[in-house]
């Protein structure tokens, strides 16, 4: 985007001067704008989201920012971009960098192998395979329904717990194998992971059930169930697939949803802001 940023920085001065903000922040935001514009002549200049993305990340990695600092320099992002200059991507870049003190944490490939690898009660493999494979929250996993199961179409539909549509699921060949092995011996009935007396499976009890395969595969984080689907999404954006893919996938109504994930996927976090831009 070409502006004249001799004129805006005038104009956020004036902007923080006399819009109430007390000596401190006035102080904070006009030291982050002026050092972010030392990096591009103060006349027109081409700044996107990569630039912005740049600096914020750099900024609070170098000095390691408390959370009150991090607002100041987001405030100073969002008032100087959004309120002077008038574009709208940085409340973006913002939501997606905000929530750095609640990443989640998530697995790497070779532990989700050895989880699945440590399973062995055919139940928890494939209740946690789903939530891996399909990106899966726990409480969708477990509102599955043996008629929801079109193995001839290698789907699964996905429907919430009041019976709506929410999304279709492709699954893998010996992932239907392994429901197919594992509805023969358990045989449920209306639920796909039922409890001894036929109702849907406890969600207390599939975490109780992962968390002895983590401590039999000693992988020591501070893992759940919803961290497969975490470990899920991460591993997609690091493989290269588009931010729109993975939304769809996920399920996810606003890209702003992925922000967490984003973290996590720092070889991809400058092409996801790209797409981001493109939209």
């Amino acid at each position: 985007m070409k502006t004249d940023m001799n004129k805006h920085l005038n104009e956020f001065n004036s902007f923080i001067e006399h819009d109430g903000f007390n000596a401190n922040t006035k102080r904070y935001y006009g030291k982050y704008i002026n050092e972010f514009l030392v990096q591009y002549p103060k006349s027109k200049v081409d700044i996107d989201e990569v630039a912005i993305l740049d600096y914020i990340i750099n900024k609070i990695e170098a000095e390691n920012m408390s959370d009150n600092k991090r607002q100041l320099l987001f405030g100073a992002f969002n008032i100087f971009f959004n309120k002077v200059v008038g574009c709208n991507y940085v409340s973006l870049v913002i939501a997606q960098l905000y929530p750095l003190n609640k990443i989640p944490e998530v697995l790497d490939k070779v532990d989700v192998q050895k989880i699945f690898d440590f399973t062995k009660n055919i139940k928890h493999k494939v209740l946690f395979e789903l939530a891996y494979t399909c990106g899966l929250k726990p409480t969708d996993v477990l509102h599955l329904k043996t008629k929801d199961i079109f193995e001839k179409k290698k789907i699964i539909i996905l429907n919430d717990k009041n019976g709506n549509f929410m999304r279709e699921l492709q699954v893998s060949d010996q992932l239907l194998l392994m429901i197919y092995d594992y509805r023969k011996y358990y045989t449920p009935k209306i639920f796909l992971f039922e409890g001894k007396s036929g109702i849907m499976y406890n969600e207390h009890s599939a975490e109780v059930a992962f968390k002895k395969v983590l401590q039999r595969c000693r992988i020591n984080k501070k893992a759940t169930l919803q961290t497969l689907r975490h470990s899920f999404a991460v591993h997609l954006l690091d493989g290269g697939m588009d931010i729109n893919e993975v939304q769809i996938i996920l399920g996810l109504k606003t890209k702003r949803s992925l922000n967490n994930y984003h973290q996590q996927s720092k070889t991809k976090v400058i092409d996801i802001l790209g797409a981001l831009g493109k939209q």
